[in-house]
């Protein structure tokens, strides 16, 4: 069978198309890396770039717009644990060994950060009279709370964290653990507010919504959960057979990304939800993010290349 593939280069960046009798009729494109395993992928709050993240540190972002490519070069051979952006543009990148890089975007200036001493595994920003504090999940239990280049350690509950979503509004920071615990605490009085065990294993992502009304949480035996973050309770439960990898919003959709390789858009207007569409990518998808307007789904899955999917 012969194969079309069409490459077009564009200031430093490469943009592959490959012909959709080789892959799924889902695929649209390839984004090339010189970082040849990519682990992590978010979307800039802008929604104007993808950050990727890689297994050797290395840390890739693209224009979506323009295709340009911009490689920031690791302090270390650390793999990338997970990264972060403030509504400020300060992007933050962890390493597997507890290393903390920082960026000001849209220049992409380095900002030097005192890393802790435990590997950070998941990180929340907060913003109170023209300060910003830095909440640092810690793969201990701790949280880490940075203000001023100090840094402020208190046990959370958990044996290890693997996400923090933070209320604005409120000022109550959610903490998932290792052990499928959800733990909400109030900040400004510093208590433990409520404590649940929705998930029997480890939380492996963590979603909010736009208007922080709501979140989902998502586990390795392929439960996802429904929240109403304001009532701190249980709205919805549903099950899919694989373990969930990574979550986004297509726009009142949610689509989750799985170890069996599968794409899934879950239509939340039934409860529980239901799956509308489902895309085989063909590999265990670690990474993902929905490309604003354009019902694209980008995924990585541990190559050098992160791969374009249309939801039709």
């Amino acid at each position: 069978m012969v194969v079309s593939v069409a490459l077009l280069l564009l200031s430093g960046g490469v943009w592959v198309l490959v012909s959709r009798r080789a892959l799924p009729l889902e695929f649209v494109a390839r984004l090339a890396s010189p970082a040849p395993r990519l682990n992590s992928l978010r979307r800039t709050v802008d929604g104007r770039s993808l950050i990727a993240g890689s297994a050797e540190g290395t840390v890739v972002v693209w224009d979506w717009n323009t295709r340009r490519r911009r490689v920031l070069e690791p302090s270390s051979t650390q793999p990338i644990v997970a990264l972060a952006e403030a509504d400020d543009g300060l992007l933050i990148a962890t390493g597997l060994q507890g290393q903390l890089r920082g960026w000001q975007l849209p220049e992409f200036e380095s900002i030097k950060l005192k890393s802790p001493e435990v590997p950070v595994t998941a990180i929340a920003f907060r913003h109170r009279d023209k300060e910003r504090t830095l909440l640092f999940g810690l793969a201990d239990g701790r949280i880490a709370t940075s203000l001023g280049g100090q840094l402020t350690l208190r046990r959370s509950g958990h044996r290890g964290i693997k996400g923090l979503l933070l209320n604005k509004e409120q000022d109550v920071l959610v903490s998932v653990g290792t052990e499928g615990k959800l733990i909400w605490f109030d900040l400004k009085s510093s208590m433990r507010l409520a404590t649940t065990s929705a998930h029997r294993t480890e939380v492996s992502a963590l979603l909010p919504s736009l208007d922080q009304a709501r979140f989902v949480t998502a586990d390795w035996n392929g439960r996802l959960c429904g929240w109403d973050a304001v009532q701190r309770t249980l709205a919805w439960e549903a099950q899919q057979s694989d373990a969930v990898s990574a979550l986004d919003w297509l726009g009142d959709r949610l689509v989750s990304g799985s170890w069996d390789g599968r794409l899934r858009v879950w239509s939340l207007k039934s409860i529980p939800p239901e799956v509308e569409v489902t895309i085989n990518t063909g590999r265990p998808i670690l990474g993902l993010v929905v490309i604003p307007g354009d019902g694209l789904i980008a995924t990585v899955s541990g190559s050098r290349d992160v791969e374009v999917w249309k939801v039709r």
